[in-house]
């Protein structure tokens, strides 16, 4: 499980220098703006989540849903009590997962990537509802309207390719048709289109208006490795490892185009809410404005006390999946 793991922190991925990677950009990277290291926010829990190492969380309601990789063989699934952060309390773990990247909830079930997927309408009793054995190349997911995406990096000798499953009933899900990408981590929706997160080989779209066909239509070659992508109306935000934020014009999907760089020093995750663009990188996270898309802007750097992986904003609170530290939840003041 390790592997796998090893290659998404991405720390040694790449030797280019900061000029050349600005060089094979048509934005520059604006100078930082960037307030006191963590001035804007108070860390008010840290959840300790023995003998895991946390990759990612998503919050729904009161409760915070972590996954991971376990060590010495527990659980690498874990639930948090969030409703009084005063004292949260995990009051659950799944059995038999041992390594995942990312999970979603939606409508009551939680979806773990390359696991399978739990009915947690009780989150106090997770019931399993289809458990596929952890495949940790399968790293990505993304839910909408009945359907799942999940990008699969394949083995050896294998090339990655996103598929797409119908959840109508999720214990029994039911692949519809899946396309090849060379490279596969995260993947993300919007309209007819899945952007995937290519690794070495950019950033690829997929024409997916035919779940049972979907059709490559687009690919962007990006420096860096692209780890995770959002996107949102036409621009598409990747986190390229050593390449830092990449913000990309999706307008014509067939023709992608960078327009903007902002600087991480190696970019794991990304996740926009408003005007904000959040990044995981080596040493904490970075938060953009972006409000105006063409000049982010670096107005905060969270410092955080491990390798920061999954990241969920929840109106003033972001909550960090930060590996050997387990579930951060900081305050903006």
């Amino acid at each position: 499980n390790g592997t796998w793991i090893t290659g998404w922190l991405e720390v040694q991925e790449s030797q280019q220098s900061e000029e050349e990677e600005l060089s094979n950009n048509s934005g520059e990277a604006e100078e930082s703006n960037v307030l006191n290291e963590n001035e804007n926010y108070d860390l008010v829990a840290q959840i300790p989540l023995s003998a895991m190492n946390a990759m990612d969380v998503y919050v729904s309601g009161n409760y915070a849903y972590v996954v991971g990789v376990s060590v010495l063989g527990t659980s690498g699934a874990r639930i948090v009590d969030i409703g009084d952060l005063s004292n949260p309390q995990v009051i659950a773990q799944i059995g038999n997962i041992d390594a995942s990247w990312q999970g979603i909830v939606e409508n009551g079930y939680w979806y773990i990537a390359g696991c399978g997927i739990v009915d947690v309408s009780d989150p106090s009793n997770p019931q399993v509802v289809n458990a596929t054995g952890c495949k940790g190349y399968r790293t990505g997911i993304f839910v909408l309207n009945n359907y799942l995406y999940v990008t699969d990096s394949g083995v050896t000798g294998e090339s990655g390719k996103l598929l797409i499953e119908d959840v109508t009933n999720p214990a029994h899900p039911e692949i519809l048709g899946s396309v090849f990408t060379e490279e596969a981590r995260g993947v993300y929706v919007n309209g007819h289109y899945a952007y995937v997160a290519a690794g070495d080989k950019g950033l690829k779209i997929v024409d997916i208006s035919d779940p049972m066909n979907p059709q490559l239509v687009g690919t962007l070659s990006v420096d860096g490795n692209v780890n995770d992508v959002y996107v949102v109306n036409n621009y598409a935000y990747v986190a390229a490892g050593s390449g830092g934020l990449k913000i990309i014009d999706v307008t014509d999907p067939t023709n992608p185009k960078i327009v903007k760089y902002a600087y991480a020093e190696s970019a794991s995750r990304v996740k926009v809410v408003g005007q904000y663009a959040y990044v995981s990188d080596l040493t904490g996270i970075r938060i953009f404005d972006i409000s105006d898309v063409l000049n982010p802007k670096e107005v905060a750097f969270i410092n955080t006390p491990d390798f920061p992986e999954g990241v969920f904003v929840s109106g003033d609170y972001l909550y960090v999946a930060d590996m050997t530290q387990g579930l951060l939840v900081y305050k903006k003041n």
